[in-house]
């Protein structure tokens, strides 16, 4: 997720900090996307997920299911939340699949292409079977 102050991709680095996290994605050998985890507290997270064209589907689905299934039962995250650009159709239909859903909106806060967008909040919390 990229706004219209992001600088050129070949000019770009990672953050990093202590409270940041990546995790590759892979199917096999085959590098397919990247998970990135913002601590918020202890037990709220902020996700982000990014996976390649050749993994849209099935794929990230299941790498979705598998990270999520991997939170709850090795951390003591209780809730995932994340932000997605109002326009971007296709990240708001696969964190609804995911089992995210719409918590709020932070109206006309994201500059893209020259026009303010919103951000649509969303949010999942652990199952209560695993708590």
């Amino acid at each position: 997720m990229h706004d219209d102050f992001a600088p050129p991709a070949s000019e770009w680095e990672p953050p990093e900090h202590e409270l940041l996290k990546y995790v590759l994605v892979k199917d096999g050998p085959e590098l397919i996307g990247l998970f990135m985890v913002a601590k918020h507290s202890h037990v709220m997270w902020e996700l982000h997920e990014a996976f390649l064209p050749s993994a849209w589907g099935r794929r990230a689905r299941r790498a979705a299911r598998e990270f999520r299934e991997w939170i709850w039962g090795e951390t003591k995250c209780q809730r995932l939340i994340g932000t997605i650009v109002a326009s971007n159709r296709a990240a708001l239909a696969f964190a609804k699949a995911s089992g995210m859903e719409i918590v709020g909106v932070h109206p006309r806060s994201f500059m893209k292409h020259g026009r303010l967008q919103d951000l649509i909040i969303v949010g999942l919390s652990r199952p209560m079977e695993i708590n």
